[in-house]
């Protein structure tokens, strides 16, 4: 074994060397989004809204419900740990006041076609190849185990949405969706939005087609990213050092690249090309 180097270091040089280390946040638009009509085989694939509650008696006591869903491949790295999820809808159009409106995820897969309702779009439009509606989740030769959509009964998040205006889902449900579709991709298949029903209630929303960016779906995702491990203890982001409860003053760069320093209480990353001919530890970047 080489003969232990006394640790030799400016604090001032390590500080301002080591980078603070921060939780991302990412914001991203839907991947796809689309509505399903009950009354008929109607969608409203590429339309400017989409739309969820129940329809007036004059309109059939129709349900309507939107679907959406994000692509978190590339954007949230692989072992990630999510810490906070939300979902900002801008609505603008109503003809009920505030109403319980929840948010459930989904449990197979579902299309957006290139269906484009005219005017209000309230009615949507017949469907097209591909697209999701009542019955099916590609129009149309597949369908949903359960007409209307199959997703977990139990909501991941409930707002109150009343007038005109942006809203927000949030909370531990959607915290738990998005993190199991980070550890598996293939079970992302996104969320569907579900008013209150048994009562008139329909209402209107933005979807990723508006021409008004700002209008359109926001996810919000802040995330820490996966620690490696040393010697059993989390490695920070960085990859320059680890916290530990050891006690270390000096390093034999033949045994490990790790130093421990007293006044940060913590491990530093040292390979062996980072110690002086003198014995001293020199910070030389990555």
């Amino acid at each position: 074994m080489k003969e232990p180097i006394r640790i030799i270091i400016s604090l001032i040089i390590l500080f301002a060397a080591i980078p603070a280390l921060w939780s991302a946040t990412v914001s991203i638009e839907p991947t796809k989004d689309n509505s399903m009509f009950e009354e008929a085989d109607e969608s409203n694939g590429k339309g400017t809204y989409l739309f969820s509650g129940q329809t007036a008696p004059k309109n059939n006591n129709a349900r309507r419900r939107a679907l959406l869903q994000f692509d978190l491949n590339g954007v949230i790295p692989a072992g990630s740990t999510i810490e906070s999820v939300s979902l900002e809808l801008t609505m603008n159009r109503t003809i009920t006041g505030s109403q319980a409106m929840t948010l459930h995820r989904l449990n197979a897969d579902w299309g957006e076609g290139s269906s484009n309702a005219f005017g209000q779009e309230g009615r949507g439009t017949a469907a097209q190849q591909g697209d999701v509606t009542w019955r099916h989740t590609f129009f149309s030769t597949q369908f949903w185990t359960s007409q209307g959509g199959d997703y977990v009964g139990t909501a991941s998040a409930t707002t109150s949405v009343g007038g005109n205006g942006k809203y927000t889902w949030s909370g531990a449900g959607m915290v738990d969706d998005v993190q199991a579709w980070v550890d598996n991709s293939a079970t992302n298949f996104g969320w569907i939005l579900v008013g209150l029903e048994g009562q008139t209630s329909a209402k209107r929303f933005i979807s990723r087609e508006s021409t008004t960016v700002g209008d359109r779906p926001k996810l919000t995702i802040t995330y820490s990213e996966a620690a490696a491990t040393w010697a059993g203890y989390p490695i920070e982001p960085d990859g320059r050092s680890v916290f530990t409860d050891g006690f270390l003053g000096w390093v034999d760069t033949g045994e490990a690249p790790w130093i421990w320093v007293y006044a940060l209480n913590r491990y530093i990353y040292a390979p062996e090309q980072n110690i002086s001919a003198a014995g001293g530890w020199v910070w030389i970047g990555q």
